[in-house]
């Protein structure tokens, strides 16, 4: 373990030495004080602009979504350590980590899903998912946070504008904020409990038209070590569960690589990242000896054109590829070889996108997107399971969507924004191997046939009152498509082609700014989600492992989510939030029971002081309430 830290350090020192211009090698600088962030207006904060919300730059007053911004004073100022620890903490946000290699997964106002395929993740608005199981996995992109200049969590169904995937929202992880002869270098060490390590590298600098960000960082931890029966009250009757195997020690260790290099130069950009991310995992069953482990890589660049034609158009357009591989080892019942599985996927994206830009009072962004994904293959040997097979694409997997939206302002307090995205996936063959090289190996097809074309609409208005009370009238349709994965899953079991999944979300957005430093943020919201895809595993007679997943239904999900920021003292900041939403699944016989993994409550607090010498007392805290699960 000593020699590989070693060994990564070394590649991290010489990556960032050979990137960095020896010119900035002393230099150090903030991009803005504590003080112009924090001494802000309330109304000067709604003038902040983003990009994620409409792939251009908007003020967060004039943005039809619900909007939250963290910057990278606000890590500094509350010690957030890494990116799951940040993400925790924005309202209406919650984290379950079930230990089965996706690090956690996040929940969004009282819904929760078994696998991160329901927001959308980018860094650098480059989307982090991959062509297997089309995940957005913090495991894939575990990057420092001393890498983050802001993040932009977009809450609300943006598939007009993202497409699959961004079923709960939209959150881009901005790395290469340069301004002017901004300069920022940074080397941090840190050492926590559970044996976490953590080194993490960062070089920015400008150099005539020519700017770069270079992020590096190592992480590592030994994981927590807990009696298995903490985490169930049955442990007792569990099968494959004994006295060697009962808690979690040993069987939980990571350690994860990241790179990441951005630049900008005149009117081209260019982004490359590489993630590794080794996990030791719980997987159906309890680890017999040093825990199941699941090792990622994943691969992207990132190449574009951005130009201004003259006043009325700009365009951009660029290219993006992705490389993803994966192994798991599997530790079940057999210390020697339970099996493993592994895959290997490339994908390939293009955009072009017009912005119009007719007057002050109309705008129109119209886009062309193609996702391609080639070369797909998963293998699995899992002894003691029974499973033996190859799945692969005969064709490649080829989406291709057009979208617009409009922004007019028929008034001076009144915004209007339309927009829809027109979406195909194409028809596409998959194949399987059965008990390949062996006599009795047999070979299936399927070809996957919900190729109807999908229309997704997107509707808001938005009244300002004047400039401390502004009123927004939310609705969105986001579709989330089966993956790969799931595909072979269904082919393998005999069963029909999933539908994708559908969410129709409505909501009023209210904010408030009543009096000088003090902001009310409200938002009522009703969900309603259809044709959810739920996961099944059966273990057969002969002990050999069936899984499958179905379209499970339909559920519906009202809420409240309240948030107050003040700053009643020039040093002193307190930011209290709170969401309650109830969810009911409207199949029948199910509508008196809860439904898992759906807290009805969740509580958010922040306070933070500054002292002198830029000395930060802060203080964090947030509920969950109690919640079924499965």
């Amino acid at each position: 373990m000593k020699s590989q830290i070693k060994k990564y350090i070394i590649y991290i020192l010489i990556g960032c030495f050979l990137l960095q211009p020896i010119a900035y090698a002393a230099h150090e600088y903030d991009d803005l004080k504590a003080d112009d962030i924090f001494n802000m207006s309330m109304e000067e904060m709604l003038q902040i602009v983003v990009v994620t919300a409409g792939k251009k730059e908007e003020k967060v007053a004039d943005i039809p979504a619900s909007v939250v911004i963290i910057t990278r004073l606000e890590i500094e100022r509350y010690g957030f350590t890494s990116l799951e620890e940040i993400l925790e903490n924005v309202p209406g946000m919650f984290k379950i980590d079930e230990m089965s290699g996706y690090k956690p997964i996040f929940g969004v106002r009282g819904f929760w899903s078994g696998s991160p395929r329901n927001i959308i993740f980018m860094i650098n608005g480059i989307s982090q998912t991959e062509g297997i199981f089309d995940n957005f996995s913090l495991a894939q992109f575990n990057l420092p946070v001393e890498a983050i200049d802001r993040i932009e969590v977009i809450r609300g169904p943006m598939s007009v504008i993202y497409g699959p995937g961004s079923f709960y929202g939209a959150i881009n992880i901005i790395t290469h904020s340069v301004k002017d002869d901004i300069v920022k270098n940074i080397a941090s060490v840190s050492y926590g409990t559970q044996s976490v390590r953590r080194i993490s590298l960062r070089s920015k600098g400008k150099e005539g038209d020519l700017d770069f960000t270079f992020n590096a960082g190592y992480s590592a931890t030994d994981g927590p070590c807990e009696p298995l029966s903490k985490m169930s009250s049955k442990i007792i009757s569990l099968p494959y569960v004994n006295s060697s195997n009962n808690s979690t020690d040993d069987r939980l260790e990571s350690q994860y690589q990241h790179i990441n290099f951005s630049a900008d130069y005149k009117k081209f950009f260019a982004n490359m990242s590489f993630n590794r991310g080794f996990d030791e995992i719980y997987l159906i069953f309890p680890s017999f000896s040093k825990g199941t482990s699941y090792m990622k890589e994943a691969s992207k660049m990132n190449v574009g054109y951005k130009n201004k034609l003259n006043d009325l158009i700009t365009l951009n357009g660029e290219l993006t590829y992705h490389h993803f591989s994966y192994r798991m080892s599997l530790d079940w019942f057999n210390r020697n070889n339970s099996g493993f599985t592994s895959g290997e996927s490339q994908m390939y994206e293009s955009e072009l996108i017009a912005y119009f830009d007719f007057d002050p009072k109309l705008q129109l962004t119209t886009g062309l997107y193609f996702k391609k994904i080639t070369d797909n293959l998963v293998n699995g040997n899992m002894h003691d399971v029974k499973k033996y097979a190859e799945d692969f694409t005969i064709d490649d997997i080829d989406l291709v969507a057009i979208y617009s939206q409009t922004d007019y302002k028929p008034l001076e307090k009144l915004r209007l924004v339309a927009g829809f995205r027109v979406e195909q996936l194409r028809k596409h063959n998959i194949s399987r191997i059965n008990n390949p090289g062996l006599e009795n190996s047999n070979q299936i097809f399927d070809t996957y046939e919900e190729d109807e074309i999908n229309f997704i609409p997107r509707l808001a208005a938005i009244y300002s009152l004047n400039d401390q009370n502004i009123f927004k009238f939310l609705y969105g349709k986001a579709i989330s498509r089966p993956s790969y994965f799931q595909n072979i899953d269904q082919m393998s079991a005999g069963r029909p082609d999933l539908e994708a999944e559908e969410i129709q979300t409505f909501e009023i957005n209210y904010i408030s700014v009543p009096f000088p430093r003090f902001t009310i943020n409200t938002s009522i919201f009703h969900n309603i989600l259809e044709n959810l895809i739920v996961r099944s595993f059966e273990i057969m007679p002969d002990q050999s492992l069936s899984s499958f997943s179905v379209n499970a239904g339909k559920m519906i999900t009202n809420g409240l989510e309240l948030t107050l920021q003040t700053q009643p003292l020039d040093d002193l900041f307190v930011e209290i939030s709170a969401t309650y939403q109830d969810t009911t699944d409207e199949r029948d016989g199910f509508k008196n029971i809860d439904v898992g993994y759906s807290p009805h409550f969740l509580g958010y607090f922040k306070g933070s002081y500054k002292f002198k010498h830029n000395i930060t007392f802060s203080l964090i805290a947030n509920y969950v309430d109690e919640m079924k699960t499965h």
